[in-house]
């Protein structure tokens, strides 16, 4: 029998049986959340396995050993008992292997893989490493003169007499959209008998592990991941990229609201909810001071009933990389999307508009690139589901933000406008060196025109975000006072982070940062940092906090980065 036909056989087991949770109380209650909301009868087992052993025989139940390692004493008095690994229970690992939609919804149809080219290839090579590719049926394709691929036969659509023994793996990153339109007028629907390749390909077993075998927990509580989303591209993050690497699903391959409520995005709130924090990246997390010696913590960590807001309370969008800058923390050249790469966007922005952006509490427009600049987010911000809102807040470089742009958004009538601008110098010579593209004058008087409309409450606040680094820390103080002078609430002050953009070895990037590796204050840039500097009144420190010795301050609300 192969690994599949194994796996198949358990999961119609598992989906028709009782499964009782046994073992430890931490892992139990990590298991019962994932998979509760997948139909599956999920009991805990506290009566011990003595207790248990005394209902061997029962065609209808399972159990799940619930151990992070094998408990060779529990498979003697299990083998004692006539239990067999397998088909009367399972240690969470193995039961791990069905945290996957095709795995839970296939059940024993038959595999098609619709597409033939490099998506498909990527799928084949990722089945195979886990010894699945073989189980392969055959594949489909719309195109004509294709017989085989990886020696399986290849049909048409059109050959397919009965679709409802089918489970479809849909291998294309830019037909998706026109495949699921074809296979919903089979009568087929989407995770319920067809999937994309990136959400079938995706390693949760690895995930899963991280995720609930940790070395350590943390006796944190974190609200972002149930409230708060960033778009970045087409990924769904739910924190901020930096902070939450991960991304719980891309726009490219399903809905915004499939992603929110994917099998990765449950996966990541757990690891909020068990206190092991294991995907989020410590050093640069704004909100925790992660120490490596704090004790281990007994026990579940949150209310494991939590669950995610059914719309997020905070939408960064950030679907366009297109901005009128280059600046050297974020690119090398000035990006603009192509027309191919807009009709993309245009897509997802009409899921954003039509069934996202009219329920979410705080919208950012936007994340990436820039506002003001991208076609996409011009045409969003005008479209009359958007400003039927009662609030926009805007992350801008500034540049483009004059009083012609102010006069769009204020014939809106937003009962309230938030306004955060990127700024990482005061000199000119520094504004035009860290932010390639701007000018320096210009960026100035439009800042402080938006500090004239904050006097004046026509918006509610206005930040500044910068980042610190060796070429802008002589100017902090100077930068400080003058964005006190013009009207700025806060300057939110980050820590520079090499996201890949850098041309440039560990060493130079060390050289523009003002932080060792260690997260300490480099000795040479301790004079800077004056006791005026850390305890100005516009001063955030932000994910600083911890190296400079200050305390945090307060974000807008439980869920927001600002």
């Amino acid at each position: 029998m192969s690994d599949m036909d194994l796996l198949n056989r358990r999961v119609e087991n598992i989906c028709n049986r009782k499964i009782f949770l046994f073992g430890n109380e931490q892992i139990k209650s990590d298991v019962e959340y994932l998979f509760k909301h997948r139909g599956l009868d999920l009991k805990t087992w506290d009566a011990g396995d003595d207790a248990y052993f005394k209902t061997v025989g029962r065609e209808d139940q399972m159990l799940v050993v619930c151990e992070k390692e094998r408990n060779e004493a529990f498979e003697i008095n299990a083998e004692k008992a006539g239990m067999k690994q397998g088909q009367d229970y399972l240690y969470v690992k193995e039961f791990f292997l069905h945290y996957n939609p095709v795995f839970l919804e296939r059940r024993n149809r038959t595999l098609a893989v619709w597409g033939t080219g490099i998506c498909a290839s990527v799928l084949w090579d990722t089945l195979e490493k886990w010894s699945l590719a073989s189980e392969i049926d055959f594949y489909v394709d719309n195109a004509k003169g294709k017989s085989a691929f990886k020696g399986k036969q290849v049909v048409s659509p059109k050959e397919i007499k009965d679709w409802k023994e089918i489970y479809v793996i849909v291998a294309t990153s830019q037909y998706q959209w026109e495949i699921y339109k074809q296979l919903n007028e089979y009568g087929l629907q989407k995770n319920k008998d067809y999937i994309h390749y990136s959400v079938a390909s995706q390693d949760y077993v690895e995930l899963l592990e991280k995720a609930c075998f940790p070395e350590v927990r943390y006796p944190y509580f974190c609200h972002r991941p149930f409230g708060y989303c960033d778009v970045i591209g087409s990924d769904l993050h739910l924190c901020c990229p930096d902070f939450l690497p991960i991304s719980a699903g891309s726009m490219q391959a399903g809905s915004f609201m499939e992603c929110w409520d994917s099998y990765v995005a449950r996966i990541l709130r757990l690891s909020i909810l068990n206190g092991t924090f294991a995907f989020c990246n410590k050093q640069y997390c704004d909100l925790f001071d992660f120490d490596e010696s704090i004790k281990p913590k007994e026990g579940a960590m949150g209310d494991y009933k939590r669950e995610a807001s059914q719309y997020p309370n905070t939408l960064m969008v950030g679907t366009d990389y297109s901005c009128n800058l280059n600046c050297p923390s974020c690119r090398e050249a000035v990006c603009v999307a192509s027309s191919e790469e807009r009709k993309e966007l245009d897509r997802q922005a009409e899921d954003l508009l039509e069934h996202v952006i009219p329920h979410v509490g705080r919208l950012w427009m936007a994340g990436s690139g820039e506002v003001f600049f991208s076609k996409t987010y011009r045409n969003m911000m005008e479209d009359k589901r958007c400003k039927d809102r009662r609030s926009i807040s805007i992350l801008s470089n500034g540049t483009l933000f004059n009083e012609e742009q102010w006069e769009k958004i204020e014939a809106c009538s937003y009962e309230s406008v938030e306004v955060v601008i990127s700024m990482d110098g005061i000199k000119d010579t520094t504004i035009e060196t860290l932010r390639r593209g701007a000018d320096a004058q210009k960026l100035k008087h439009n800042l402080e025109f938006i500090g004239n409309l904050r006097k004046q409450n026509k918006i509610q606040r206005l930040f500044l975000s910068c980042v610190l680094q060796a070429a802008n820390v002589a100017e902090l103080q100077e930068l400080l006072d003058y964005c006190q002078k013009i009207g700025v609430d806060k300057i939110q002050f980050l820590k520079l982070k090499d996201n890949g953009e850098y041309a440039c070895d560990d060493e130079q990037f060390s050289g523009m940062s003002v932080f060792d590796k260690d997260n300490c204050l480099k000795e040479r840039y301790k004079p800077y940092f004056t006791k005026a500097l850390l305890s100005h009144p516009l001063a955030d420190w932000f994910n600083s906090t911890s190296a400079l010795r200050v305390e945090k301050r307060p974000r807008i609300d439980e869920y927001d980065t600002f």
